[in-house]
């Protein structure tokens, strides 16, 4: 193959080759050292290095041997009756309602209600500068999706009661009510003044609820005890040997289940780019010309019906025309009558019989007519229409014969 025979030059398919491996190697790094590259907030959620995020919570249930998933996807699928199902700090919206009625079902719920919103920090946009209590309207109404009957307050408190060996370290906690549908919850961390965790049984479902995320978000994990009682809490809501699940479309990360939008986020997004430029240059490179050109057509085309064609050609050229046709009349009109059982030996006799029958079944061609053409081309030399009265011939036995 020439130079001008290639689809990509030497020093093109280098580059391709070059730009292809940098590329996996890049893709390679990001999935082993990556930090979640495109999911970064200071948010509410595991993705989360800010003072209100989970991050730490999750590295800290995986250093002491829990199960843990993270899921964007189908989570509800993935909460069986041997996992725990985590919805920590809902983010409020129409999204987050949806998601909520379709876990609440989960055999085993722990519920975190939402306290803070934080306000990015200039100087690293994984932090904030600032946080913020949210409107207490808001984790009130995460609460009426489980029960009208909640209440919620905030206020200091001092003495603890609690059934998992360690008191919390909160400053201004936010608790349930002991009153209304309160007292149905089984209280595992309270006050005279609330709850702070809880749980409660409804149907065939246990859902936990913890009324404050300071006891386990980044900020408030390494306080006091509250590490070890965050452990003693997920050892009891986790079944035996289960998994913990962290759901996290509540706040927004919702990833679709098809290779496809995969593969149009990182890390996966710059091998896409190099296959669509690779596309795009071989295309490009297809508009003129793909490969070697191709050979002229012969001058005679192969097969049975140029072989007709050209010796339809050389007969009319050898003024054989009137001759063949008379023939291929005399013929065709012979081959009909014997197709259709015409036992009349006197042509006028026959050609008023084949009209009479082509006249019963509706056709518009007549042998009577047909002859009188082939009488006016044998008569006249100079005369045209010998190939339209062949097609006519060919057409009437068709007819007659119903494509015999």
């Amino acid at each position: 193959m020439t130079g001008s025979d290639r689809v990509f030059s030497p020093r093109t398919l280098g580059i391709l080759f070059l730009v292809g491996g940098i590329a996996a190697v890049a893709s390679f790094a990001l999935n082993v050292f990556g930090d979640g590259l495109g999911r970064r907030t200071i948010g509410a959620s595991t993705f989360s290095v800010s003072a209100i995020g989970h991050g730490n919570l999750v590295e800290l249930l995986k250093a002491e041997g829990f199960q843990v998933v993270v899921s964007t996807n189908q989570t509800r699928q993935k909460a069986g009756p041997g996992a725990l199902l985590v919805l920590a700090e809902p983010s409020p919206g129409a999204q987050t309602e949806r998601a909520l009625q379709s876990m609440l079902g989960a055999p085993n719920t722990l519920i975190v209600i939402p306290k803070w919103s934080g306000t990015l920090a200039e100087e690293n946009t994984r932090w904030i500068e600032q946080a913020d209590l949210i409107e207490i309207d808001v984790p009130r109404a995460v609460l009426a999706e489980l029960d009208s009957g909640f209440s919620l307050r905030r206020g200091r408190v001092t003495n603890w009661r609690t059934s998992l060996g360690a008191s919390p370290t909160l400053r201004d906690p936010q608790l349930l009510s002991a009153g209304g549908a309160g007292s149905r919850l089984t209280p595992m961390i309270a006050s005279p003044d609330g709850i702070l965790m809880g749980s409660m049984r409804r149907g065939g479902q246990r859902i936990w609820i913890l009324s404050d995320p300071d006891l386990l978000n980044n900020h408030g994990i390494d306080n006091g005890n509250n590490a070890e009682l965050t452990l003693a809490l997920f050892t009891a809501a986790t079944p035996t040997g289960g998994t913990v699940v962290f759901d996290e479309t509540i706040h927004g990360f919702l990833d679709g289940s098809t290779i496809w939008r995969a593969a149009l986020r990182p890390p996966f997004l710059i091998p896409t780019l190099i296959l669509i430029f690779a596309m795009a240059a071989l295309a490009w490179n297809a508009v003129s010309r793909f490969g070697r050109a191709l050979p002229e057509a012969p001058p005679i085309p192969a097969g049975h019906a140029a072989l007709i064609e050209n010796t339809a050609e050389l007969l009319v050229m050898g003024g054989q025309t009137r001759n063949i046709l008379r023939d291929y009349f005399r013929q065709t009109t012979a081959q009909v009558a014997a197709a259709l059982h015409v036992q009349i030996w006197s042509p006028e006799e026959r050609s008023h019989h084949l009209d009479a029958l082509a006249q019963a079944r509706g056709l518009d061609l007549r042998h009577a007519t047909l002859t009188a053409r082939l009488a006016e081309l044998l008569k006249n030399p100079k005369a045209r229409g010998a190939r339209a009265l062949a097609a006519d011939i060919h057409r009437w036995k068709k007819e007659m014969t119903h494509g015999s």
